[in-house]
């Protein structure tokens, strides 16, 4: 069963489906956004410590997410 994906990810005639990338764009944002914040918790800084660069970072992750979740009803398209 798990060797199944291999198989398609490496054949010639493989492409991403508009579904597949908008999972990619959600999962990638959440860990990111996730990780920033947890860098955060380990350094000890509070919430209210949000410089602008991480504001502006933060604010690309939800473009993405955003981007993301209109993908996901498009179906099994090509992209």
């Amino acid at each position: 069963m798990y060797d199944i994906l291999p198989r398609m990810i490496w054949h010639n005639t493989f492409t991403f489906t508009k579904r597949q990338i908008g999972w990619l764009l959600v999962i990638g944002d959440t860990a990111g956004f996730l990780g920033i914040m947890a860098l955060n918790f380990l350094r000890h800084k509070p919430v209210s410590e949000i410089g602008p660069a991480q504001q502006l970072v933060f604010a690309l992750f939800a473009v993405g997410f955003l981007i993301g979740l209109s993908l996901i009803p498009l179906g099994d398209a090509p992209a």
